[in-house]
């Protein structure tokens, strides 16, 4: 564990500081660092939705995933396809919209889909964001910069966003068994940047609108 900043005097850590944010300073106007941070909000957004039912509204829940992706279109067809049944981003988000439009709501199931890919575009951003991450912490530690002072964010806790923090209830082989039984081609999911906990979130997802 790093020692913590109160350990430090006020100089040094000031001194720290600074020489952080210099170094960083030289990495966040970088798209895949925007991204990664222009992305949590709206990630966060999606995530209290399904912890807390009735929170975000059906459209903002919508409007957030939108938004989420506009990035430079994070997600491939083939990566929603495998969660919509063979929509692709637009045409699933354009039948949505139009349910939402004609004052319908949107099943549990489809808030489900909307997290799972939610968490899959957010799990793209990370992957661009660690090269950064990697260069940045080496131009620290080169520095001599102690870790409490690092003023970019962690990359264990971001890769946790991107998974939905969420952990498996079983091993590899009974997850691929459950994606088998439910419909789904593990092997696709597992190739086209799904976790076994994001195959598992779907898995569940489909059984309860069944």
């Amino acid at each position: 564990a790093s020692t913590p900043t109160s350990s430090y005097s006020p100089l040094a850590a000031s001194r720290w500081t600074m020489t952080s944010n210099r170094i960083v300073a030289n990495y966040i106007n970088l798209p895949q660092y925007q991204l990664m941070m222009g992305g949590e909000v709206y990630l966060e957004r999606i995530a209290a939705a399904e912890q807390t039912p009735g929170s975000v509204s059906d459209q903002d829940l919508l409007d957030s995933l939108t938004k989420l992706n506009t990035g430079g279109n994070a997600i491939s067809d083939a990566q929603v396809s495998l969660i919509t049944n063979g929509q692709s981003f637009s045409d699933w988000t354009s039948v949505l919209k139009n349910k939402l439009r004609t004052g319908g709501v949107l099943s549990t199931y489809q808030r489900q889909q909307i997290e799972t890919i939610a968490n899959n575009i957010y799990s793209n951003y990370v992957k661009g964001f660690q090269p950064i991450y990697q260069q940045v912490t080496s131009q620290l530690q080169a520095a001599g910069v102690p870790q409490a002072f690092w003023t970019i964010p962690n990359l264990g806790d971001v890769q946790g966003m991107a998974s939905g923090q969420y952990s498996t209830s079983g091993s590899t082989q009974s997850i691929q068994q459950q994606a088998t039984s439910a419909g789904y081609d593990y092997q696709a999911m597992v190739n086209a940047g799904y976790t076994d906990a994001q195959i598992e979130a779907a898995i569940n997802a489909s059984s309860t609108n069944q």
